[in-house]
């Protein structure tokens, strides 16, 4: 990565998720000597997501097309080598919340991967505590809120567990959209799936 990539990458990763083009023209506004164009947004995304996020944010606008579109609209945040100094390098309320440009978030959901023996971690999503009047319908992060909870705006993804579980933040975010996309082709309700995997780890540490 040269080190012109390098900035971008760096200014890439301040940045709530946002379209390739509304990406770049604020980043020329920001940085006007900067070049910039979509195509060169989408090849430093993709080097982002190899250094595995701890935050994954998605528009409300992003795409759903197939799968590839979904992936293209995942903007990575915060690596985890930045957590290091961290107690368990899992990104705080507060770094989830800067980077959706927000002050406050809550946690709308939680949900599994589609691997079945995975029981150590679980995924969560975070939606602003308070959606702005107009806000467009996330159709993707309603997949895992629920009917009880109409979803607007921007989310974030990080993953989470029992503390004493072996288990990193870092997120692949390729393995993320398969499962995200595996919910939402298959039917398969995530509620239940995040209740069987909860009472199977529950017997497993307890018998």
């Amino acid at each position: 990565m040269t080190p012109d990539e390098q900035h971008l990458t760096s200014w890439l990763l301040t940045k709530p998720g946002l379209t390739y083009r509304s990406t770049a023209e604020a980043m020329r506004s920001e940085r006007p000597l900067w070049s910039v164009s979509e195509k060169r947004l989408r090849k430093l995304r993709q080097m982002t997501r190899d250094r595995f996020p701890t935050i994954v944010t998605l528009a409300a606008s992003a795409g759903c097309r197939d799968r590839d579109a979904l992936f293209e609209d995942m903007v990575p945040h915060i690596p985890s080598e930045q957590l290091r100094s961290q107690e368990n390098q899992i990104p705080t309320v507060d770094q989830i919340a800067s980077v959706m440009g927000t002050t406050e978030v809550k946690r709308i959901a939680r949900f599994y991967e589609r691997r079945a023996d995975t029981l150590a971690w679980y995924y969560e999503v975070y939606a602003a505590e308070t959606t702005l009047d107009g806000a467009q319908h996330n159709t993707i992060a309603q997949l895992f809120a629920g009917p009880e909870t109409t979803v607007g705006g921007m989310v974030a993804f990080v993953k989470n567990g029992p503390i004493e579980g072996e288990w990193s933040p870092d997120i692949d975010t390729l393995a993320l959209v398969k499962d995200i996309w595996w919910y939402r082709q298959s039917g398969t309700r995530p509620a239940e799936v995040t209740a069987g995997r909860e009472l199977e780890r529950f017997l497993v540490n307890n018998l």
